[in-house]
């Protein structure tokens, strides 16, 4: 383009349509971007006609592209391409990470916080431009809703953005990014799929003929595998398919560690997610009653899935000797396995390379940063997993992982003083049911046992104290996340005068709010 064109938003108290007022400046012929704003529709407008709810203190923006802002290639995939920019601007804005439901839905937790509606306009055979519509639930939501949950940016992050404020400034971003036009097609489509919800999930037509998503085209098709092996492409215009997400309530999840494979069956009640049962075997069987723990938890999992639940299992591992071993587990009960990637639902960053970063640590972190959006604590945060290793992560109070520590844990530092040592015993590791572990050792086994747990408990005292010292927060402040099978032993003996908090499966926690947002 010769020179960058600014786009200015039209505001409205009320109008019928900000689509319907764009459309009618576009009619007129248009070589700049239009953009129309409004506080209340009276009559906004959905895909395919339909109706969409337009409540006060929530974002509804239109907005006008010329002829020559859009070649042809892009002109397809503009609805994906709006999607991901939408979702950026909410990352940036709100915190959090919408992902992208084809092919105009921005859901968290399953639940619809936007939608976009993108319209191409010709006229013989000539591209006129195009029009987008975008509604945000900002502070607000439909409730009541047969076809699907909703719920708010406000409601999910404690944030509030005006919304006159919030239609320039997204206009302004959009249009923008459109005009740099630094992705080509493919970048753009590849960052559809890095962060849409239903690859690897189901979808069903009307006349329950169903398949399983497999990507998107650079055309903007959806390529679904249906059950009878055939692939189809679907296209959002005109097609004979109505399509809808399977809306799962029921899901399962699993953790797969150095020394268990977990497993937690979770509900969805709106956009709340929660784990109602888990189950756990140990890796390395040894024994009978290790076993018995497998087939136990065998029969568990099945009867999660004769239960209802979805046969799509959401999975974190650090443990790629075992995986053929846990795959065979769940695929003869009758599960599919879809890995969770390394797609942060909050806006994360990090001191690390998230590349690098152990996947239990990440889902660990992202289950911390849900919790204290919804404000069960805030500041800066320490989470402490405790497992065949343990790990510290700090959180500071605006959501960046600032790094962490990984150090041996209790059943690996038990073994590491029998394998080393001639006469030391290799001890079970202590349980609470055995109190000398928090006393002085009067033999060599309470010794060993005592010391087994209080080095890690005074370990997570002096780097506690320390990050505080260093970032000048008192330590009052700070919020304690304890995770992993020793929390229990640990717990008591830490000195420091922060807020603690015990929360059981923080990883499989991290994993439930990835899967439902696609990851």
């Amino acid at each position: 383009m010769s020179q960058s064109l600014s786009v200015e938003v039209e505001w409205h108290e009320s109008v019928s349509s900000t689509s319907a007022i764009v459309r009618e400046r576009m009619n007129q012929g248009f070589d700049f971007p239009i953009a129309v704003g409004a506080r209340v529709q009276t009559s906004g407008i959905g895909r395919q006609g339909s109706k969409w709810a337009s409540l006060l203190g929530n974002l509804h923006l239109s907005i006008g592209l010329p002829p020559q802002s859009l070649s042809e290639s892009y002109r397809p995939i503009l609805s994906l391409w709006i999607g991901v920019l939408c979702r950026e601007w909410i990352a940036n804005n709100f915190g959090v990470a919408p992902c992208l439901k084809w092919p105009n839905d921005l859901v968290i937790n399953a639940c619809k916080v936007g939608g976009i509606l993108c319209e191409a306009t010709y006229s013989g055979g000539q591209f006129q431009g195009a029009s987008i519509g975008i509604g945000l639930n900002i502070q607000d939501f439909p409730k009541n809703l047969n076809d699907y949950d909703a719920t708010s940016l406000q409601r999910l992050t404690g944030r509030i953005f005006p919304p006159r404020a919030a239609c320039d400034s997204l206009a302004k971003f959009i249009w923008s990014s459109i005009e740099a036009n630094e992705m080509s097609v493919e970048q753009i489509t590849e960052r559809y799929r890095h962060c849409a919800v239903a690859i690897g999930h189901d979808w069903i037509d009307f006349d329950n003929h169903r398949g399983t998503v497999q990507s998107y085209s650079n055309e903007g098709y959806m390529m679904l595998q249906m059950d009878q092996g055939v692939p189809m492409q679907v296209t959002s215009a005109g097609q004979n398919w109505s399509l809808r997400l399977l809306n799962t309530k029921l899901f399962v999840v699993s953790d797969v560690g150095n020394s268990r494979a977990k497993f937690g069956l979770c509900t969805r009640v709106h956009d709340e997610i929660n784990i109602v049962e888990t189950c756990f075997y140990n890796i390395n069987q040894s024994s009978n009653s290790d076993i018995q723990l497998r087939d136990s938890c065998l029969q568990r999992v099945n009867g999660w899935l004769t239960s209802g639940a979805e046969s799509l299992m959401h999975c974190c591992s650090v443990n790629d000797q075992h995986d053929q071993d846990f795959l065979k587990f769940v695929t003869d009960i009758g599960f599919r396995t879809r890995a969770i990637q390394r797609t942060p639902l909050f806006n994360l960053q990090s001191a690390y390379d998230m590349n690098k970063i152990g996947m239990d640590r990440f889902c660990a972190i992202e289950a911390v940063l849900s919790l204290r959006s919804r404000g069960v604590f805030g500041g800066p945060t320490m989470i402490v997993s405790l497992g065949t290793a343990s790990t510290l992560d700090f959180v500071s109070s605006d959501g960046q992982h600032l790094g962490g520590f990984i150090g041996i844990g209790v059943q690996s530092a038990l073994r590491a003083l029998n394998s080393h040592t001639s006469k030391l015993p290799l001890m079970s590791p202590p349980t609470s049911d055995r109190a000398h572990w928090n006393t002085i050792g009067e033999s060599t086994e309470t010794a060993i046992e005592a010391s087994s747990i209080r080095m890690i408990a005074s370990w997570i005292d002096r780097e506690a104290i320390e990050f505080c010292g260093k970032n000048s927060v008192p330590l009052r402040d700070l919020s304690i996340v304890l995770s992993g099978g020793f929390s229990d032993l640990v717990q008591p003996l830490l000195s420091v005068s922060s807020e603690i908090r015990k929360i059981s499966d923080l990883v499989m926690r991290g994993v439930a709010i990835l899967a439902m947002n696609g990851r």
